[in-house]
C-alpha cells in the first residue's frame, strides 16, 4: 500500500480485494482499509476500496462495515442453485447457494448497490431464460457474464466445465435477443461497453483500449507479494513484474523497463497477423495481450477469442437494422449514461441487415 502511494501521477488510487475469497481474512481486510484512510502520504487524492467476494461469509456486522466505509462490493455467483451448487461448491463439496443468498438478502436490505458477476461455464450455459428469470426474480438488474477462463483449478476440469467459442457466442446473442423481446429491465456489462465504444471516442473499458496501461496504472499483488500486470495474469508466472519486497521506489517503477509492458504499449492490430485486414479491428484491438500471451507465448498475437469478439461486434448489425431496438437499448442506457443517444440515429441511413 506504501509502494501504491507513491506512484504520484496517480491523482486518485482504488484498492480491490479480491482471492480467493476476501472476508476468509475480514480482520485484515478491516485493518487496511483504517490504513488506506488515514495514509499519511494520501493527501487530497480521492481513494476508493472495492471487494469482489462470493458473498457466502457476510453478516450483519460486515455489511455494516461496508456501508459505514463506502466500498464497493460485487457478488460472484453462476445462476440459479442448481447451476450455481456444480459451479461453486464448497470446499468440503458441500451446496453454497443458500449462504450466498444469504449475503445477497443482507446487502439488498441494508441498500448497498452491487453487481453481479456470472462465469459462463458447461453447468450454466444451457438456458439463457433461466439465468434472465432468476436475476429478475431476485431485483438483479446489472450482469457481466464472463466465460470461464482456463485458469486455476479449471485447467484440470477443462473437459467438464469448459467451452468453446462457438457456445459462448450463441449464449450472448440469446440472451441479447430475450432482453428484447421480453424488454427488461437488465444491463449486459459486456454488451453496453461495446455499445459505449461504438458511439464514443472514450473507451472506459480497458481491457478494450489499444494500450490498457496494465502494470503502470493498474497492477495486481498476489499472496506472495508478486507484482503483475493485471489480475488476469496472475497465473501467468512469465508475467512477473518483480515483488513488493524488492527495493522499488514505487508500484509502477517495475513496469518502466519490463520487455512485455513495452511491447503491449506498442501492440496494435494493424502489425498483428490476421488483424490488419480485419473490418473489427479498432473496436476490440486484437483483444487482450495477457490472453495471447498464456495461449501463444507472446503478446504479438490476436486475442484466442477473436471469434467471439467479431460475434459480439457482428450482433451489432442486428441492433442497428431495427429502430425498435436501439430505443429498447437507449432505455436501459447501453449507450451511455443518459438516454436519449436513439435520437441521434439516422434509421434511413441503416443498413438493413439480418439477425446473424
Amino acid at each position: 500500500m506504501d509502494l501504491a502511494f507513491q506512484m504520484a501521477n496517480a491523482k486518485s488510487i482504488t484498492f480491490e480485494f479480491s482471492g480467493g475469497e476476501p472476508f476468509l481474512r475480514y480482520d485484515l481486510m478491516k485493518q487496511l482499509v483504517h490504513y488506506i484512510q488515514n495514509h499519511p502520504d494520501k493527501g487530497d487524492r480521492k481513494t476508493y476500496v472495492c471487494v469482489q467476494s462470493n458473498g457466502t461469509l457476510l453478516n450483519q456486522e460486515r455489511v455494516a462495515w461496508l456501508k459505514q466505509n463506502n466500498i464497493q462490493i460485487g457478488l460472484s455467483f453462476d445462476g440459479n442453485p442448481t447451476s450455481h451448487n456444480v459451479s461453486r461448491p464448497q470446499v468440503n463439496g458441500k451446496e453454497s447457494f443458500s449462504s450466498i443468498l444469504h449475503g445477497l438478502d443482507l446487502l439488498q436490505t441494508a441498500e448497498i448497490e452491487f453487481g453481479v458477476l456470472v462465469v459462463l461455464n458447461r453447468s450454466n450455459i444451457n438456458s439463457a431464460q433461466a439465468l434472465i428469470d432468476f436475476l429478475l426474480d431476485n431485483g438483479l438488474y446489472s450482469v457481466k457474464l464472463n466465460p470461464v477462463a482456463f485458469l486455476g483449478t479449471a485447467r484440470d476440469a477443462w473437459d467438464e466445465i469448459g467451452l468453446d467459442q462457438t457456445e459462448i457466442i450463441n449464449y450472448f446473442k440469446s440472451f441479447a435477443q430475450l432482453l428484447y423481446q421480453q424488454q427488461h429491465v437488465l444491463v449486459e456489462a459486456n454488451l453496453h461497453d461495446m455499445l459505449s465504444h461504438i458511439i464514443s471516442k472514450q473507451r472506459k473499458s480497458r481491457c478494450l483500449r489499444g494500450y490498457c496501461g496494465a502494470g503502470e496504472t493498474f497492477q495486481a499483488i498476489n499472496a506472495e507479494g508478486d507484482i503483475y500486470p493485471c489480475g488476469r495474469s496472475t497465473q501467468c508466472s512469465g508475467l512477473a513484474l518483480g515483488n513488493v519486497n524488492d527495493n522499488i521506489a514505487s508500484l509502477a517503477q517495475p513496469a518502466i523497463t519490463n520487455p512485455y509492458i513495452n511491447q503491449i504499449k506498442v501492440r496494435r492490430p494493424e502489425t498483428l497477423e490476421g488483424c490488419s485486414s480485419c473490418a473489427y479491428r479498432q473496436q476490440c484491438q486484437s483483444g487482450c495481450s495477457v490472453q495471447a500471451f498464456e495461449s501463444y507465448g507472446t503478446i504479438e498475437h490476436r486475442t484466442p477469442e477473436c471469434q467471439f469478439y467479431k460475434a459480439m461486434y457482428h450482433l451489432m448489425d442486428w441492433i442497428s437494422s431495427d429502430a425498435s431496438v436501439v430505443d429498447y437499448l437507449d432505455r436501459q442506457c447501453y449507450f451511455g449514461n443518459h438516454p436519449g443517444m436513439a435520437a441521434w440515429v439516422n434509421y434511413d441511413f441503416l443498413p438493413q441487415m439480418q439477425i446473424c
